[in-house]
């Protein structure tokens, strides 16, 4: 696991910045992984998965969430 303050590449994102380890959950929604906080270039915290792909970047674990379908319809509302 990186040091938080690290800089990790995210894929279609770019350079961030790692807070810290978290899992996906608010409330009842969440798939209850474990997950990375990070911080875009632009302030906003995004949740990646903890682990690189074969070419070393990070994956927004959004995209990868069996519960995001979940997540979007709470955002919408």
């Amino acid at each position: 696991m990186p040091l938080p303050g690290a800089k990790l590449l995210v894929a279609k994102v770019g350079e961030v910045v790692f807070l810290g380890p978290g899992y996906c959950g608010y409330g009842l929604l969440g798939c209850r992984q474990p997950i990375l906080w990070a911080r875009t270039a632009h302030h906003r915290r995004i949740a990646l998965n903890p682990h690189p792909n074969e070419h070393g970047y990070y994956i927004a674990h959004q995209a990868t969430c069996p519960d995001g379908i979940r997540f979007r319809k709470v955002a919408r509302r």
